[in-house]
């Protein structure tokens, strides 16, 4: 029992220590919207994303 407890928490540690080694390698989200926002097609299509995103949520909250 104790052995299985030690090997899982060596696999969670290990775990933590790969996902904060991707993360810091992975462009944020905000550096990535900034990039796209540079030219116009992308803007319409973020603008676009933006408008159908809200209308979905405001469409779920408001008619409950």
């Amino acid at each position: 029992m104790s052995r299985a407890v030690t090997l899982a928490g060596y696999a969670i540690l290990a775990a933590a220590a790969f996902a904060l080694q991707v993360s810091g390698r992975v462009a944020r989200f905000g550096e990535v919207v900034d990039a796209l926002a540079r030219h116009w097609p992308f803007r319409l299509l973020l603008l676009a994303g933006w408008l159908w995103l809200g209308w979905h949520l405001f469409a779920r909250v408001a008619w409950r």
